[in-house]
């Protein structure tokens, strides 16, 4: 009966244990995981694929009273101040709309509707927004949330401890423009 070859100096032929080629590979696939998703987006990150294609694009202009504009404003210069690849302006040519609508029974603030990947059409509801005083800080908060979606963030609906813009229960007086996580994010979809 023979033994099987002991790895001693001058020996190449050595066998070697049954498992060292899949240890091997399970290290070579695990590094390669690791570089390839280094920079991912954060865990809780929810993505809306019906975004815009760029994180720079133009809508027309509101079209609405001061009432109106000046929030919209607020929470336009929100997202391109909190981030470098976010610049969202105004010009009269733009296909991407906004509008205010007065659907009263309706449970929603804004929609974001998509038109294609290159357009949008966002609505924002006057009574249910009007639920929360001041009016213009319920605004700013909506716009914000809706302009969220044109950047690829889908709805976070996680608890009320979770501050993103984009959660369903934030508090709608005090978060009013993105999060750090919710810029993250955008950054991380546009990268």
């Amino acid at each position: 009966m023979g033994s099987a070859p002991v790895a001693s100096p001058g020996n190449e032929k050595a066998e070697q244990s049954p498992w060292t080629w899949r240890v091997r590979a399970l290290t070579v696939f695990l590094a390669v995981s690791a570089l390839l998703f280094a920079n991912a987006a954060p865990a809780s990150a929810v993505f809306y694929y019906w975004g815009m294609n760029f994180a720079s694009y133009q809508m027309k202009p509101y079209g609405l009273n001061s009432t109106w504009t000046v929030p919209m404003d607020a929470a336009r210069g929100n997202w391109n101040s909190a981030s470098a690849e976010v610049n969202i302006t105004l010009n009269s040519s733009a296909s991407a709309r906004v509008s205010a609508v007065n659907f009263p029974t309706a449970t929603w603030f804004g929609q974001y509707n998509p038109e294609g990947l290159v357009s949008f059409h966002i609505q924002l509801n006057q009574p249910r927004i009007s639920t929360y005083s001041p009016f213009a800080t319920s605004l700013r908060s909506g716009f914000a949330h809706e302009l969220g979606h044109s950047l690829c963030l889908g709805d976070n609906p996680g608890g009320a401890a979770n501050s993103s813009l984009m959660n369903y229960n934030r508090n709608r007086m005090t978060i009013i423009g993105p999060t750090s996580s919710d810029v993250a994010e955008a950054n991380s979809y546009y990268n």
